[in-house]
């Protein structure tokens, strides 16, 4: 039995506005020999329909529709494990990627034994594909630490979308953040970076951005706990926080085999990614919470 050369892997959750145009950009890839698995995690929007379309009139599409929702974490895994390929990459539902994006990738992993995975620039756009900006991020490095230092100082995740060897990192786990931050999916790829740089090496493509990331305001399907609660807010805030530098640490050492990797990082990565955020969000809450009470006092006043 014969196994294509690229798994593709694209989660989805109700995106029926940005999902054609995203399979359209994986279809339209130069190189060909890939499979295209795509699983629904109960979508309620029509997007159902539209993979369904596609899946029939496409034999490398296979589309599973998920029983219960499993969230964006689990069903990221669910691919990865059903994946058949040499090599793997996920394709979200409402980005694009240009026609030559896999071949590009797979050239520069073939160049190099030691790489885990293979990345490219990057430009932002918004939902009516507007160009944001671009970005190049470069996480190589002679060894682990210097690669996983860049990530923390460089905070861009991007490259969870680009193109694995799927041997050396099929037993990536992604997070599923602690109590009141269950729904929340932001930051769950982050851990899973950081497992791929303790693993191996970064390569990252020359010339033009050739992934187009969607920066959604309208249709965001992920939920952020206790929006309009202070105190609620702010503490799911920290835990989630440090679940990210908690569950990064976790990934580091299950790469490595090794407590030394995940302590060498550990200040920076605590310092950056909790520290850091949690200063600044105490600092946001505090400015909202007086300006409030300023403008309510005002308003009272003018009341009188």
């Amino acid at each position: 039995m014969s196994f294509p050369t690229v798994t593709i892997g694209m989660p989805v959750f109700n995106d029926k506005p940005f999902l054609s145009k995203s399979l359209n950009s994986v279809l339209a890839q130069t190189f060909t020999d890939f499979e295209l698995l795509i699983s629904d995690d109960g979508s309620t929007d029509g997007s159902e329909a539209v993979c369904r379309e596609y899946a029939a009139r496409d034999s490398r599409i296979r589309y599973i529709r998920q029983p219960v929702n499993l969230g964006v974490s689990r069903n990221m895994e669910y691919l990865l494990q059903q994946a058949t390929g040499k090599y793997f990459m996920w394709a979200g539902s409402d980005d694009i990627l240009d026609s030559s994006f896999i071949s590009t990738l797979k050239q520069l992993l073939d160049t190099d034994d030691a790489a885990v995975m293979a990345f490219c620039p990057t430009t932002f756009i918004d939902e009516d594909d507007r160009i944001l900006q671009t970005v190049r991020t470069d996480y190589s490095g002679k060894t682990a630490v210097k690669r996983i230092k860049k990530l923390i100082h460089e905070f861009e995740d991007s490259c969870g979308y680009g193109l694995f060897v799927r041997e050396k990192m099929k037993e990536v786990q992604f997070p599923v953040w602690w109590a009141v931050n269950k729904t929340r999916a932001y930051n769950n790829i982050y851990p899973t970076i950081c497992y791929y740089l303790a693993k191996g090496n970064y390569l990252l493509s020359t010339g033009n951005a050739l992934f187009y990331k969607r920066i959604k305001t309208n249709y965001v399907n992920h939920r952020v706990p206790f929006t309009g609660t202070y105190i609620k807010g702010f503490f799911a805030f920290v835990l989630w926080k440090f679940n990210l530098v908690w569950f990064s640490e976790k990934q580091i050492y299950r790469a490595g085999k090794s407590p030394l990797l995940a302590i060498q990082v550990l200040p920076l990565m605590f310092f950056k990614w909790f520290l850091i955020p949690t200063a600044k969000d105490t600092g946001s809450r505090l400015y909202t919470f007086w300006e409030q009470k300023i403008k309510s006092r005002s308003a009272s006043r003018l009341n009188r």
